[in-house]
């Protein structure tokens, strides 16, 4: 994380709310899945509402996430490992280790004060890579190629945007 980022980071949490609790959650998805795995990343379950306006159940797991690098090769990553990872997860993970359907991630953070929507952006990833050791798995998440992507993103053409003629 670069140093421009760490400080932002410390001026932000000098001024948090003492009594603020600041949940960061993912959602990990396979089309083989019957339902998405949901963890949270505390010492409880936590039932929280998604954008869709689904009530839903995220499982009380220790992970950490380590932030992308800002780097010139605009190929983002964050790793998430979760230690203690259960039968449950490393089963679900085994289980579609042949298939060739993309694993989709969604990391969201909810805020104690109010759990009916994401406090933030949704940050939706594909896992590249899976490492499974022991009671340790090891997700390596990519966003795409954001160096490569155009912008502006949205196409300004004389049909939508007539005074571009004259």
């Amino acid at each position: 994380m670069s140093d421009l980022m760490t400080e932002a980071l410390k001026e932000a949490w000098a001024v948090c709310p003492t009594n603020l609790v600041v949940f960061e959650t993912i959602q990990i998805d396979h089309a083989d899945f019957d339902a998405p795995l949901r963890l949270v990343n505390d010492y409880a379950d936590l039932t929280a509402t998604l954008e869709t306006a689904e009530t839903v159940t995220f499982t009380r797991f220790a992970f950490e996430s380590v932030g992308a690098e800002v780097n010139a090769q605009g190929l983002p990553e964050v790793v998430i490992t979760v230690d203690g990872a259960s039968a449950e997860i490393a089963e679900a993970l085994d289980a579609i280790s042949d298939s060739a359907d993309a694993l989709s991630v969604t990391m969201r953070t909810f805020r104690s004060d109010d759990l009916s929507a994401p406090a933030g952006r949704n940050v939706p990833g594909e896992v590249r890579n899976i490492s499974v050791e022991d009671v340790r798995v090891t997700l390596r998440i990519g966003f795409g190629e954001i160096a490569n992507r155009p912008f502006p993103s949205e196409l300004y053409t004389p049909r939508r945007f007539p005074g571009l003629v004259r």
